[in-house]
């Protein structure tokens, strides 16, 4: 078969081409351009990149959220500073030697100034109203201010199963909230092996599972506490699994395991299968002398828990005296036939329909609160009866009315009720801690969307890292094999030239 010249030219061109196209395919940037370079690193850089992209999103998020935490903090610095200043003017129009004459309407226009602070806006959206769009939350109508908002706290991913709150909705600042007095006694019930595993740790209970226990002598048993109810099924179970162990109960408060048949040596207890039995009752781990406590198990008060069992109770109990609102003179209420904390509720709740007595859901406490949004004083008879004192109701509550106060101010400075401006001082103390409260808690979240950037910010340049160390091209090696490429491609050129130089006269 006869090569012709144009078959010889195409194939010359050909080989010309391809090493043109070696030279380009080498990327001095990458180290895999396509997946069949490397196929594992290739996955493994999909999987960086989704993590580099997941990060990143963490990273807007946490960026807004402190924003927003930002400007919050400052218009609530903003509030303190506004109710600072109406504390100091209630402070001067208390003193009867003061003229009033022009205070009421610096009042209003701090009023304003407070409204205008719950009016902040970011962005276009305002700090305080919670998820309400496209309006005001908060309207001044001359005697009252009216919030148009939500109750929304708002949150946002910051990392793999965490959220922070970033909003404060206003009616947690600037609404009117009920008196509420919380008892200063952790009213403890006294442990006993009937107390129900539910009712431990204030309620909180504990999940049984499995515990491994290691006596001196070496021996183990595996106990299984999975649907016990009461400390006496934890009681029978250890008990009957290695009968030298004994489980007691101290001071009504701790549980007590002993190797009875090696005194002197240790016993072990661990959790199995990753349960946390153990770890709740604070009993892992190894007890010297053959002797592990479980820490304070707290049991909850109900209604139905006997004062007798309630740790410093003296019975029978006195009396108390309550003030509601405004009343000069306190009403004696007598206790002395209250036998459970049900007793003592009802009496009190029977006695003034304005208060409500509840179990506190954090704790072994009571809990008072007023209807009505009036103040309340609960103290003792005398000093022979201590009452009060003893099952810790001692104290005065008042109500939080953060505008409704304002507007009572003003009322009472333009009829120079001295009085009545003595009286709402403690409200405006309230109100201003009310909000250094509320600021320290956005403190508090700002410094955490802070930590939390920080540390995204260290994550992403960990990703980054480690994406190029994967795909990204050796510098050296990548020019090396340019140079390579481009010789033989210089070589293929300097050829096609040499051969192309060729004429009809060379055939003749």
């Amino acid at each position: 078969m006869r090569v012709t010249h144009r078959l010889w030219q195409s194939d010359l061109m050909r080989t010309v081409n391809r090493s043109f196209e070696q030279m380009m395919s080498i990327d001095m940037r990458r180290s895999i351009t396509k997946p069949s370079d490397n196929p594992a690193g290739t996955e493994q850089l999909v999987r960086l990149r989704s993590m580099m992209a997941q990060n990143e999103e963490y990273q807007k998020n946490t960026s807004s959220a402190s924003r927003w935490l930002t400007y919050s903090d400052s218009a609530l610095g903003a509030a303190t500073d506004c109710i600072r200043e109406i504390h100091e003017l209630a402070l001067t129009g208390a003193d009867s030697s003061n003229d009033l004459a022009g205070m009421a309407e610096n009042i209003d226009g701090l009023i304003e100034q407070m409204v205008q602070i719950g009016n902040s806006e970011l962005g276009g959206r305002y700090l305080f109203a919670g998820n309400t769009m496209g309006f005001k939350p908060f309207e001044n109508t001359g005697t009252s201010v009216i919030y148009r908002g939500d109750d929304t706290q708002m949150t946002t991913a910051i990392s793999a199963g965490l959220s922070l709150r970033y909003n404060v909705p206003g009616s947690a600042v600037f609404e009117s909230t009920e008196a509420s007095l919380n008892t200063t006694v952790d009213w403890d019930p006294e442990a006993n092996m009937s107390t129900r595993v539910s009712d431990l740790f204030d309620a909180q209970g504990a999940d049984l599972g499995k515990i491994r226990i290691t006596d001196g002598a070496g021996l183990v048993r595996v106990v299984d506490l999975t649907g016990g109810v009461t400390l006496n099924d934890i009681q029978t179970r250890i008990q009957a699994a290695n009968p030298g162990i004994s489980v007691t109960i101290v001071g009504g408060e701790r549980l007590v395991i002993t190797d009875t048949v090696n005194p002197g040596e240790s016993i072990r207890i661990e959790d199995v299968q990753g349960g946390l039995t153990a770890s709740v009752f604070g009993i892992e781990g190894v007890g010297e002398g053959g002797t592990l406590v479980s820490r304070n198990l707290d049991p909850a008060i109900s209604d139905a828990t006997p004062l007798t069992e309630l740790r410093g109770m003296a019975l029978p109990l006195g009396s108390i005296n309550i003030a509601i609102g405004d009343s000069e003179e306190p009403t004696t209420l007598d206790l002395s036939g209250a036998a459970t904390v049900g007793d003592i509720r009802d009496t009190i709740n029977l006695a003034f329909p304005q208060l409500n007595v509840d179990i506190s859901p954090v704790g072994n406490r009571l809990n008072i609160t007023s209807s009505g949004l009036v103040g309340f004083s609960i103290t003792n008879v005398d000093d022979t009866d201590q009452t009060a004192r003893l099952i810790g109701v001692e104290g005065t509550a008042l109500p939080c009315r953060p505008f409704d106060a304002l507007f009572d101010f003003k009322t009472a400075v333009e009829s120079e009720d001295l009085e009545a401006i003595r009286d709402l001082l403690p409200e405006i103390e309230k109100i201003e801690d009310r909000i250094l409260a509320m600021r320290a808690s956005v403190g508090t979240r700002l410094k955490l969307a802070e930590d939390a950037l920080s540390t995204l910010e260290a994550r992403n340049f960990s990703l980054t890292e480690t994406i190029s160390e994967v795909g990204d091209a050796d510098m050296a090696e990548a020019i090396m094999l340019y140079q390579g490429a481009e010789a033989i491609y210089q070589a293929s050129l300097t050829m096609a030239s040499n051969i192309y130089q060729l004429t009809l006269a060379n055939y003749l």
